[in-house]
């Protein structure tokens, strides 16, 4: 069932939805301005913010559909329906967002026709997985793809009903000179790496900078809608605004410092306490803490897992820098574990 944006209005609630949980909606123009911020912020670390604000923006744009709305609230009404909604996965959400890019740019000029093919992919790949530009029998696939019949892919409908938000700041960013060099620069950058190397070394580097973007995407979109889905796993997620170790190791020393040794049984969850900060002097290796249930071993081990002699700036493989492993018989176990390292560190992140 086809329903015009007047009809679609009738629906309670917000005329354009991303996400339905329960009884809970996600505006699409928040879904849309939340995955671009994330997206912007990840690829803004090789200086491809604003490549990636605009594929967050329009990355569900065929959502605003009305095809698309009346699906979702048909499929999140009867949740356990026996037999799958016939329309599953049939509407097309992802190609209208690319077509707007692609058709803004590609008239423009080499340049801007290779960043519209880059920006292009990202989007119409982001549920599919990225999709073969070239087929094996020679066939251009994206070109087939982004001249796909606009009643498909309800390219005209979407960008006459998307949130003015939205489609003002997407369409100021398709004409910003600078979302151009930014692609050049970074292309750019990987041919003066190895100048001499073949075109086929240049062209498969290049292939990695559209992995790294349309990775970018695929975790602003799956974070987004994680965290929308599941709120109480969201509070925990920081962001990158992570807390300095000295603080974290200053609270957990305070924290510590506030324990009695009144007790043999004090005295002996000080020992294990103190041998775990001594361990951390240690050359780094594998290392095994067998403490009983009541030892202190949730608290101690983090003195090993936290001393500062163990802790370097370092962005990639944190195991390799000191990263504790912690075993338990039970999720539950678990669970209790991670809440009193929390509580002890005064952060919500642990």
């Amino acid at each position: 069932m086809l329903l015009n944006q007047s009809e679609s209005s009738k629906f309670p609630g917000h005329t354009f939805l991303a996400h339905i949980e329960g009884s809970r909606e996600q505006p699409l123009e928040d879904h849309l301005h939340a995955v671009a911020a994330l997206t912007s912020k990840h690829a803004a670390k090789i200086g491809l913010g604003n490549a990636g604000l605009l594929i967050g923006l329009l990355h569900d744009l065929g959502k605003y559909s009305a095809s698309f709305q009346a699906y979702l609230r048909r499929v999140t009404a009867n949740p356990d329906a026996e037999e799958p909604d016939a329309e599953r996965g049939k509407i097309d959400h992802s190609t209208s967002g690319a077509q707007t890019i692609w058709r803004n740019l590609k008239p423009k000029g080499t340049v801007e026709g290779v960043v519209a093919d880059i920006l292009a992919i990202c989007i119409a790949s982001h549920h599919s997985g990225l999709i073969d530009c070239i087929a094996p029998d020679g066939v251009d696939k994206l070109t087939t793809r982004m001249a796909k019949d606009e009643l498909a892919t309800h390219l005209p409908e979407v960008t006459a009903v998307a949130d003015p938000g939205i489609a003002a700041q997407f369409e100021q960013l398709l004409q910003d000179p600078m979302l151009i060099q930014s692609v050049r620069d970074a292309i750019g950058r990987i041919c003066k790496i190895d100048p001499s190397s073949r075109n086929f070394v240049q062209s498969f580097k290049i292939g990695l900078l559209v992995r790294f973007l349309f990775s970018c995407l695929i975790d602003g979109d799956r974070l987004d809608t994680a965290d929308f889905a599941n709120p109480s796993a969201a509070f925990a997620r920081q962001y990158g605004a992570y807390t300095e170790w000295p603080v974290l190791v200053s609270r957990l020393e305070t924290a510590l410092a506030a324990f009695t040794t009144s007790t043999d049984v004090d005295r002996l969850r000080s020992e294990v306490s103190k041998a775990c900060l001594n361990a951390a002097a240690k050359p780094k290796g594998t290392y095994l803490l067998t403490v009983p249930t009541g030892g202190g071993k949730t608290l101690a081990s983090l003195r090993l897992e936290w001393s500062p002699k163990l802790r370097q700036p370092v962005k990639a493989h944190f195991s390799e820098n000191g990263e504790l492993s912690y075993g338990s018989v039970s999720k539950a176990v678990y669970e209790r574990v991670q809440a009193g390292r929390r509580q002890a560190a005064g952060t919500r992140g642990v």
